[in-house]
């Protein structure tokens, strides 16, 4: 079953890493994080500052 197989599976498909979803609208894209590449969607991840450039998840902008 889905639930029982780790994260790192997903890591680097198309679906959101917090709710194993595929599905991307205008009001809540799936989001790719420019250094690591951990996908999620705005509202599960909590929300997102609204830019028009790429996106760093924040455990990459610590890290900077």
């Amino acid at each position: 079953s889905i639930g029982t197989l780790p994260l790192v599976y997903f890591i680097g498909s198309d679906v959101c890493e917090i709710c194993l979803d595929h599905r991307s609208t205008k009001k809540d894209r799936l989001l790719e994080c420019e250094t690591c590449g951990v996908r999620v969607h705005e509202k599960c991840y909590g929300g997102v500052q609204e830019n028009s450039g790429a996106w760093t998840c924040l455990r990459c902008e610590d890290e900077e």
